[in-house]
């Protein structure tokens, strides 16, 4: 799917909205619209994501910031991140499902809602628990998560 222009200069104040209609126009313009059904552009990006995978495979742990990376490799890693960027931008065009982040719908739980940030009161109910060090373990975390929960104290009864 490259061929978008997403140089960095391009790239640094662009929207979601922008990058959406530059993807589209692209398409368009190729006519690959006919092409480009949900499954087909899931496919497209999975194969884009194990392309980004071969880059990493048998590197073991990278730094941030890639410090001992060349320059190509480098290159290269942006232009795999791209792809599937846009292509998980199309399939979201392609099934019309685009919202902003963490914006919850019926039926839709996002990131915001099922990872609240770490000092909520789910966190601090659990570390009110009686247990012991041992009993900290997350498989005893998950068990009584699931007995706040349950008995309502996450909740505030």
């Amino acid at each position: 799917m490259g061929g978008v222009d997403m140089t960095e200069e391009s790239v640094k104040d662009i929207s979601l909205k922008d990058l959406s209609r530059k993807i589209e126009e692209f398409a368009k313009a190729r006519d690959w619209e006919k092409y480009h059904s949900p499954r087909n552009l899931l496919l497209a990006m999975v194969g884009e994501v194990g392309e980004l995978s071969e880059i990493f495979q048998w590197r073991g742990e990278v730094d941030k910031g890639l410090p001992n990376w060349e320059e190509s490799e480098k290159e290269h890693l942006g232009e795999e991140l791209s792809d599937v960027l846009l292509y998980l931008v199309r399939k979201t065009l392609a099934t019309r499902l685009l919202r902003p982040p963490g914006v919850a719908s019926a039926g839709n739980v996002t990131w915001a809602t099922r990872l609240p940030p770490p000092d909520t009161s789910a966190k601090a109910a659990l570390d009110s628990l009686p247990i012991t060090p041992a009993e900290r373990s997350s498989s005893a975390r998950i068990r009584s998560f699931s007995q706040i929960v349950t008995s309502g104290r996450l909740l505030g009864n």
